[in-house]
């Protein structure tokens, strides 16, 4: 199995946050964690590092 690299993730992230509502500020850190959680089914674990993985990359959630 291949996977993204450190640098690639970069490069994407670049190249993509601009099409996403993530990086503008305009999405609640709730709601975001409730999609996650209930819609998408993710665990409380997962959703936790999903969230902290998107700030550290620059993600802006209203608190």
């Amino acid at each position: 199995m291949k996977y993204m690299t450190k640098k690639a993730a970069r490069e994407e992230i670049e190249r993509s946050k601009d099409w996403t509502n993530y990086f503008g500020g305009e999405i609640k850190a709730a709601d975001m964690k409730d999609m996650l959680r209930y819609r998408m089914r993710f665990g409380e674990a997962e959703t936790n590092v999903i969230l902290a993985a998107l700030v550290l990359a620059g993600a802006k959630f209203e608190i």
